[in-house]
């Protein structure tokens, strides 16, 4: 079941209809990056937000909202190639791209 992903000036936040919603703030994001996973019938890219304490969470770009989050990562966090998910959707499976790591 898809999760419904949205953002706002605090973080990035989702709801899966099941439990409490959840998120992570901006100001929690240690990594982000990208990978290209192949599910039989289409290739699928699954971004993937990493806390500095060895949590994260993976958000699939066929779930509502997922292209918003996208945006907005390269809108606020600062010195995201802009270009990246040009990048991320020329990724063949198994392959990742590294899109920003906190300085």
């Amino acid at each position: 079941y898809p999760a419904q992903l949205y953002t706002d000036q605090d973080g990035v936040w989702w709801d899966d209809g099941n439990a409490e919603p959840g998120g992570i703030l901006w100001s929690d994001v240690y990594r982000v990056s990208v990978g290209c996973i192949d599910t039989i019938t289409r290739n699928d890219l699954l971004l993937t937000l990493d806390w500095d304490y060895g949590e994260y969470v993976d958000l699939k770009d066929e779930w509502p909202g997922f292209w918003d989050v996208a945006t907005a990562i390269t809108l606020r966090l600062p010195g995201v190639d802009p270009n990246w998910l040009v990048r991320a959707k020329d990724l063949k499976p198994r392959e990742s791209l590294d899109v920003w790591i906190r300085p």
